[in-house]
């Protein structure tokens, strides 16, 4: 499943409006509980653990992928 389909998945949020600008500051669907369940879901589907730092980093898709590539995911 490509990035953008677990993005929409967990914010109930058509999969047309997910692009690397989307994050809790330019939609509020995406608020703190939803960004939990986002690390959850996004660490057992890519098999990654996120570090403090990499949550911060966390806040937009565009981030979101560039955390994982730094992992060694291609998202």
């Amino acid at each position: 499943m490509k990035l953008e389909a677990v993005i929409s998945d967990v914010l109930a949020i058509p999969l047309g409006e997910v692009d690397d600008s989307l994050g809790p500051v330019r939609d509020d669907r995406w608020d703190s509980l939803k960004q939990m369940q986002l690390i959850v879901t996004l660490e057992e589907h890519y098999k990654v653990t996120f570090s403090r730092q990499d949550l911060r980093a966390m806040k937009s898709v565009g981030a979101v992928r560039e955390v994982l590539l730094s992992k060694g995911v291609a998202a």
